[in-house]
């Protein structure tokens, strides 16, 4: 059932209480019992103070472990446990001295040994109470019967089962609590990956789009003003080249887009895709008469596990730096070194060049793109650039929830 962790819990608080309920009731009721039998007002003095001081150490001990449970008081409670469960147990053992009407406090008090002192030390501490209960009576009727060591025995035994199954209980509920925690983590884990495989396949159908009408007619441009250049003369034939050279330009940047907005190949690990990116700028610059060289270098963990949402933020990253170093420096050479780490990914792109246009954070589309794009898995992006070159920082945890 759904509800299970939370009843169970309500159990727990219910039964815990009603122990302190019991405790009250029985301290109040013998309390009662102890005054009417007395004969003699400093026997009820005695008792008065001595439930007084038991009611109070029971209640402040209890008060000041629920507040520490809940982080209420800096300071930690259990090293006082012993020394204030010995204070109860003295107390309560001065008040069966006075009478024995505080006997039956041992039931709960069995309850409270229990619970700070799990197992032989726990049944060592009930054997204590019982022998308080059986025996020390006997200052006040000499006599021991039967009813006076069985009746504390069968309580403190019938208390030790009920605190087990107690125990059975919170065990259930804590491992249902955890199992439900599981659950709606899972179930976030789940919504998030429907809501990114949606904006996937959002940008997969903007790059066909793109790619089937812009990209195409753009195309078409180029192709028919390169034919007619070879038809016309004079101004004509420079406004053509100058329409080729612009629809050109657009088409390369119209290809970049769609590449951008493809999904990276998931097969490809994230290294080897950073050669190929690398890779194929330099082909390019060298296509136009441009020289740059591109090094990848890896550290940490080649074999660390990277989800692909960080890897497909970590490769957009490098493509865009890398696209910015090659606008807007001079740089002769670059180098990405990607970092795998047990929960981090880095990726720093550092170049020679001077850059210009994008001198300071925040500076031009490109970079507050990257900075939105890796804040959106929780990462950080610093860019720095000096005379000497220019050194983009990327921080990726790889333990993101997208």
């Amino acid at each position: 059932m759904v509800n299970t962790p939370a009843s169970a819990a309500n159990l727990l608080t219910l039964l815990r209480v009603a122990l302190h309920v019991m405790f009250a009731t029985l301290l109040l009721f013998a309390m009662i019992s102890a005054i009417a039998r007395g004969n003699h007002v400093s026997h009820t003095v005695c008792v008065l103070g001595t439930s007084g001081l038991l009611g109070a150490l029971y209640l402040s001990g209890t008060v000041v472990e629920n507040r520490a449970n809940k982080g209420a008081i800096a300071w930690g409670f259990g090293p006082w446990v012993p020394v204030w469960l010995l204070s109860v147990v003295g107390v309560w053992a001065l008040a069966v001295l006075l009478s024995p009407e505080f006997i039956w406090l041992m039931f709960p008090l069995v309850f409270i040994v229990l619970h700070c002192f799990p197992g032989w030390r726990g049944i060592a501490a009930v054997g204590v109470l019982w022998l308080i209960a059986a025996f020390l009576p006997l200052i006040h009727n000499p006599q021991l019967g039967f009813g006076q060591w069985f009746g504390p025995l069968i309580g403190a035994c019938f208390a030790v089962v009920i605190h087990h199954v107690y125990s059975v209980l919170s065990a259930v509920a804590a491992r249902n609590e955890a199992i439900a925690k599981q659950l709606l983590a899972a179930q976030e884990e789940l919504s998030l990956r429907q809501r990114e495989a949606g904006r996937m396949e959002e940008r997969e159908r903007l790059s066909r789009e793109i790619h089937d009408t812009v990209a195409q007619g753009l195309s078409s441009i180029v192709l028919v003003s390169r034919a007619a250049q070879h038809q016309a003369s004079g101004d004509t034939a420079t406004q053509l080249k100058l329409i080729h050279d612009q629809a050109q330009e657009s088409l390369a940047e119209a290809r970049r887009f769609v590449r951008d907005l493809a999904s990276p190949s998931n097969d490809v690990p994230l290294n080897v895709a950073l050669e190929q990116l690398a890779q194929r700028h330099m082909q390019t610059q060298r296509a136009l008469q441009r020289t740059i060289d591109i090094r990848v270098v890896t550290v940490g963990g080649t074999n660390t596990s990277v989800p692909e949402p960080i890897a497909r933020t970590a490769l957009r990253v490098a493509q865009e730096g890398v696209q910015n170093v090659i606008k807007h420096s001079d740089a002769t050479k670059a180098v990405l070194t990607l970092g795998l780490w047990d929960h981090e990914l880095s990726l720093d792109i550092v170049d020679n060049g001077h850059s210009s246009t994008a001198s300071a954070p925040g500076e031009g589309f490109g970079l507050e793109g990257m900075r939105q794009r890796v804040e959106l898995v929780a990462g950080e992006l610093n860019f720095e650039a000096t005379a000497q070159g220019s050194t983009l920082a990327c921080r990726l945890p790889l333990t993101s929830k997208h």
